[in-house]
């Protein structure tokens, strides 16, 4: 998929998205925030792999969310990060070695969702 070249998707990210993915108050807008996740996974081939080694520890903590719409956006978005491909090389963006940093923290998110 294409991006108009009009609108600065990295900008809006940063002013609009960000930081909104940095609050983690679960109780406050839940579906800002379940629509902050969406934006991420709608336009996760934007980002560059750094980028997406900065958001993970972010979406990993909305894992934690009592909303199940905001947990299942996160895991979402986390999902469709670890499929995402380089369009130069076709292979993942964001690998094995990338993952492994956030395994301990994810999988007990991921259990902590299962457990409720």
């Amino acid at each position: 998929s294409q991006v108009n070249d009009a609108v600065n998707i990295m900008e809006f990210f940063t002013k609009n998205i960000f930081p909104e993915l940095q609050d983690f108050n679960h109780t406050a807008r839940p579906m800002v925030k379940a629509t902050a996740l969406k934006f991420v996974s709608t336009f996760r081939n934007q980002f560059t792999r750094e980028q997406l080694t900065a958001l993970m520890p972010l979406l990993i903590k909305h894992l934690a969310s009592p909303s199940v719409v905001v947990h299942t956006y996160a895991a979402f978005a986390i999902e469709k990060i670890l499929t995402t491909k380089d369009l130069a090389t076709k292979r993942t963006k964001f690998g094995g070695s990338d993952l492994q940093p956030f395994l301990e923290p994810l999988f007990t998110s991921l259990f902590g969702i299962v457990d409720n």
